[in-house]
């Protein structure tokens, strides 16, 4: 599918200065010269597809949702895969993560399409996610419209896919992130 750049949108914007925000580290660690190794995405990218894991917003200004789900299904991928567990891929919900960052993000009111990765990793940190199962971004016929989540989705959200490490109370996000995004290169297993 082609996309013309004349219907795109080139409006966003840093965030704000933050003074309690931390400025990345990135750990001295030894990198593989490719990563992932050839032989593993011909392996494993075909069930990743299939699994219909790869997201596309369309022209939707939901970025922050469709950024950081795709991160955390590839996370619960790599875990999945490094653990041995059955591959049943369960996608998270775009639509929670971008719903709770316009609620979490520096701006008032909800009146401006966008967010920023500010308000959904907070969200995240603080709810959790939930399965793409219980909180659609589409109804069934492919329209974009707001979907009322499932009953169960704040307990799926709390309780579901890291089972419930991400929302510990009292742990900052950057050791959230700092354990859930480093992966000792030689420790994965495809």
């Amino acid at each position: 599918m082609a996309i013309s750049t004349s219907s795109l949108k080139f409006d966003a914007r840093p965030d704000r200065i933050d003074l309690r925000d931390r400025a990345y580290l990135p750990p001295l660690d030894l990198v593989a010269e490719k990563w992932p190794r050839p032989n593993q995405l011909e392996q494993r990218l075909p069930e990743y597809i299939a699994a219909d894991m790869i997201l596309d917003q369309g022209s939707e200004g939901a970025c922050t949702g469709f950024g950081l789900a795709p991160t955390i299904n590839y996370l619960l991928f790599l875990r999945d895969i490094n653990a041995q567990r059955p591959k049943k891929l369960t996608r998270v919900s775009p639509r929670m993560l971008y719903h709770l960052a316009r609620f979490y993000d520096e701006w008032p009111r909800e009146d401006y399409e966008g967010s920023s990765c500010r308000g959904a990793i907070k969200g995240w940190h603080k709810h959790g996610v939930c399965s793409d199962d219980l909180w659609k971004y589409q109804d069934e016929n492919g329209n974009v419209v707001f979907i009322r989540p499932q009953e169960s989705w704040a307990e799926d959200a709390a309780h579901g896919s890291f089972d419930n490490d991400v929302n510990v109370v009292g742990q900052t996000i950057e050791r959230i992130l700092g354990r859930k995004l480093r992966y000792p290169v030689e420790n994965l297993q495809y």
